[in-house]
């Protein structure tokens, strides 16, 4: 409960974010598009004014139903559970995605 008192006090406290109206009716959108809670709106800095459109990110459950479901003949397609090489994916087929900043390659 912290870390959530935490991340929004952040939020509101940021200097260069959108007007709290249009951060509560993004992230509640964000929730009927994804019908799953919308970290990815805070992680991704999408509640900043110059943020990209927050309708062209996906949420964790359906970031996980592509890595699940996307399997080959001779099983899981490993390019889709390793961010990097799935930016990469992404960037080559023009989808807008989240740049990887960094990694744990260590995991």
């Amino acid at each position: 409960m912290n870390k959530v008192i935490y991340s929004l006090k952040t939020v509101y406290r940021d200097q260069d974010r959108k007007s709290i109206p249009r951060i509560i009716w993004e992230a509640i959108h964000c929730i009927f598009l994804e019908w799953d809670m919308p970290y990815y709106y805070f992680i991704s800095l999408l509640y900043k004014k110059g943020a990209p459109d927050y309708r062209n990110f996906i949420g964790h459950r359906k970031n996980f139903g592509i890595q699940r479901n996307y399997l080959r003949a001779a099983g899981p397609n490993f390019d889709l559970f390793d961010k990097t090489r799935f930016g990469k994916i992404l960037s080559d087929h023009n989808i807008p995605s989240a740049r990887v900043l960094a990694h744990n390659a260590g995991h």
